[in-house]
């Protein structure tokens, strides 16, 4: 009589595992853009019209795939996660303008998915990292919210003031300065750094016995289907 086993779940990814590689990404990706564009950027976005042009677009795709399978502990955290993950592709989809190329519907969407990501981070800075930061009375849990709320509203300000240069600097200021290249990489790096801690991996931030930094209670799992077997 043929019988087939259970399905066996392989855990593939914890969620402590997908903040690590996310804050490795948002790390990498201005360093490695920079390096491999040969000239000067007027945004981390430009490096599309360079030689950096494919890591640019692939670590996008993998950061927003690290987004869509991130799994939050409520529905919301899931569903903001996934608007990051689609935002990041969208982003790499959409290009931003090349320096003189006047503007189109194309790199309002890339404007916007940009702004969405950065949002989404700075909404899971003040929200549930930092909340659940805040629920724990040992010292380095309070010094994580500490540091949550910190990069969530430089996020925030760092947002608005890009948009005042947007639309009140003049070109030549934006051309000599490229307060955009340095304000997306400013945010890219503080993105890094909440994600990082929030993978519980940095001692500073981590008691190890109290914040069980790989706890697997919300793994990404796979399924693995044996072969069905006759007894």
């Amino acid at each position: 009589m043929s019988t087939s086993k259970p399905v066996k779940k392989a855990i593939v990814f914890s969620n402590e595992a997908i903040r690590w590689l996310v804050a490795f990404i948002t790390f990498a990706l201005p360093i490695l853009v920079t390096i491999l564009s040969f000239t000067r950027l007027s945004s981390i976005s430009a490096s599309y019209y360079t030689g950096a042009r494919d890591v640019f677009v692939g670590l996008l795709f993998v950061l927003g795939s690290f987004l869509l399978v991130y799994k939050g502990h409520s529905r919301r955290e899931d569903w903001i996660a996934n608007l990051g993950g689609v935002a990041a592709i969208l982003a790499a989809i959409f290009p931003t303008l090349c320096d003189s190329c006047p503007v189109t519907p194309i790199a309002y969407i890339h404007a916007i998915a940009g702004n969405v990501l950065f949002l989404v981070t700075a909404y899971f800075c003040l929200g549930p990292f930092r909340q659940a930061a805040i629920t724990k009375p040992w010292p380095k849990a309070q010094r994580r919210a500490s540091f949550y709320a910190i990069c969530g509203y430089s996020i925030i300000a760092c947002i608005v003031i890009l948009l005042i240069i947007g639309f009140a600097a003049t070109a030549e200021f934006k051309k000599t300065w490229t307060p955009v290249f340095w304000g997306e990489l400013l945010m890219l790096w503080i993105f890094s750094a909440a994600w990082a801690v929030a993978a519980k991996w940095i001692p500073w931030f981590t008691d190890r016995k109290k914040d069980n930094p790989l706890n697997l209670s919300r793994e990404f799992q796979l399924p693995l289907i044996d072969k069905p077997g006759i007894k």
